[in-house]
């Protein structure tokens, strides 16, 4: 996951921005946070479409990578709260059958990340959404990209007052 070193670091730039603009405790602020994972997962798989069996319509990429990013950034402002480096190791990928698994077990493991706080949890939901954009046919480098992009987005919308 070292790849991802250059996104934590400016994310964490943009936890210390939401940190000292909103007069909310900490605890509330990371029990609230927890909620939001949960919520971005929905949203991605919203725009990933992959329940939508009646559906003919294809996802919107961009809108589809930007959850992904929220995802993702949310994810990341976890590890930065609980100190976890991106070089430490990193369970493997889990057996699946598809897309819709791997958002259960997104939800199982968001779920159990709520009532048990532990970073290897944590880690299984970055991996889990990494093995989830690769099920997606979504490459690393635009994960990264989009990412990058979506943070960017975010110091301007803070910046604006969101």
């Amino acid at each position: 996951m070292n790849d991802f070193n250059e996104i934590y670091e400016i994310n964490k730039e943009l936890d210390r921005m939401f940190e000292n603009n909103f007069d909310v405790s900490f605890d509330e602020f990371y029990r609230k946070n927890k909620l939001e994972l949960l919520v971005e997962i929905s949203e991605l798989a919203n725009e990933t479409r992959v329940f939508k069996y009646w559906s003919k319509k294809e996802p919107d990429f961009e809108k589809m990578m930007y959850e992904l990013a929220d995802c993702i950034i949310i994810t990341l402002s976890f590890f930065n709260y609980k100190n976890i480096s991106l070089d430490e190791e990193f369970p493997s990928m889990m057996e699946y059958s598809d897309s819709v698994d791997l958002f259960f077990k997104l939800y199982d493991l968001g779920n159990r990340f709520y009532n048990d706080d532990d970073s290897n949890t944590l880690k299984l939901i970055l991996v889990t959404i990494m093995q989830l954009s690769s099920e997606l046919n979504i490459n690393r480098e635009d994960v990264i990209s989009y990412t990058k992009s979506k943070i960017e987005r975010n110091f301007i919308r803070m910046k604006e007052g969101f």
